[in-house]
């Protein structure tokens, strides 16, 4: 799998952002209180709707703050930069939509296999339409953060102690993963797409060899 540009300083200043930090980890008291979740919820409301009317290199910090009703400081009370925040609404809006229509299973089940694949094909699309128009060389990489949540979703399923394989959960996780996004992506930009039932049925048919 290719490695993942890291965006420079200098990208992000050309954009009105902050020199990057580490990211903030989410404690309990975050994912708790009420008046976190409010304003994360603000700022991601607004940064969606900023990136569908301009794009996400054309957004700034300021503009994320102005829109969701807050200042600055608010802003970077709670995201390091406006690409920690795309990270978090990526994965947030994939892993939500996982949970919702497939949660994670006791057992290992290869029936469930198109399900998964359908899921990630119809979420890729939501995030590119969620996400606004990006330009070609656009940083971050949405099938990046997409691919590493559903590894880790994998790898859980996996791991369940009724499956026998001799590839171990780690590399098939990977290999399914890049495959079902490999070939999800491009079909979710795509101004005519084939039917989903036949990509699914197409993804299934050479990852089940690998899985067995």
């Amino acid at each position: 799998m290719a490695a993942v540009r890291q965006p420079t300083t200098r990208q992000r200043s050309r954009v009105g952002d902050k020199p990057a930090r580490s990211s903030p980890t989410t404690t309990t008291t975050e994912r708790t209180d009420p008046r976190v979740r409010r304003t994360r919820e603000l700022l991601t409301a607004a940064f969606a709707e900023l990136m569908s009317e301009r794009g996400f290199a054309a957004v700034t910090v300021q503009d994320i703050a102005e829109r969701a009703g807050i200042n600055r400081a608010t802003f970077y009370a709670h995201y390091d930069d406006k690409f920690a925040l795309f990270d978090q609404m990526v994965r947030g809006l994939f892993r939500a939509e996982l949970e919702r229509r497939l949660p994670l299973a006791v057992r290992f089940d290869l029936d469930g296999l198109p399900l998964l694949v359908r899921v990630v094909l119809e979420t890729l699309v939501q995030v590119q339409e969620h996400c606004g128009p990006r330009g070609p060389s656009a940083e971050p990489s949405i099938e990046a953060l997409v691919q590493d949540e559903l590894q880790r979703y994998i790898r859980a399923w996996l791991d369940a102690p009724t499956r026998r394989s001799r590839a171990s959960a780690a590399t098939a996780a990977l290999v399914v993963s890049a495959g079902i996004v490999g070939a999800g992506v491009p079909w979710s930009r795509a101004a005519k797409r084939t039917p989903v039932d036949t990509l699914v049925r197409e993804i299934c048919d050479l990852l089940v060899p690998a899985l067995s």
